[in-house]
């Protein structure tokens, strides 16, 4: 396991909801070191944007994709047809689809991580923090013939090749 102190910050900060100073005390480290490490790693709004979650982010782009056919179907008929930019912008939001989903699986991992180790947390601080170094080193892990949870999506293959988003 790893003994940084920077890393089991790290660590703490994102895998549990505890204060600067108790982080700061489980590291070894002063409050201001902590304080640092987050404004040099931007920690604060990493942390807020790795709780979006990616199936709300492909939600948001089917309601784009929504409002925009919207707009074009309340045209007067002989105008329903996109414009050049409301047909490159289409083409934009449902080609992010297959991308958004086949590469925020890590994403997606880490989110399901942080709130089990939310839920540890409130049952047994020591376990939580036992577990994020083991939760860390897998999310960096590289993956290895393991399928990413995306590719068993039903019928996903009727829409777009897998093999064709590395």
């Amino acid at each position: 396991m790893r003994t940084d102190p920077r890393d089991t910050a790290y660590n703490l900060y994102f895998h549990t909801n505890l204060t600067q100073q108790q982080i700061a005390e489980r590291a070894g480290v002063s409050s201001r070191t902590v304080y640092e490490w987050m404004k040099q790693g931007n920690w604060k709004t990493l942390k807020a944007t790795s709780r979006l979650m990616p199936a709300q982010i492909v939600d948001d782009i089917y309601n784009h994709i929504s409002h925009l056919n919207w707009t074009i179907k309340n045209r007067p008929f002989e105008e329903r047809y996109p414009t050049k930019a409301e047909a490159e912008t289409l083409r934009k939001l449902i080609f992010c689809i297959p991308r958004v989903k086949l590469n925020v699986s890590r994403g997606e991992s880490a989110q399901a991580m942080m709130n089990f180790v939310g839920w540890l947390e409130q049952r047994n601080k020591d376990a939580a923090i036992y577990f994020t170094d083991f939760i860390d080193e897998y999310l960096h892990a590289p993956r290895k013939k393991g399928a990413e949870p995306y590719e068993f999506e039903y019928d996903a293959d009727q829409y777009y090749n897998p093999a064709d988003f590395p």
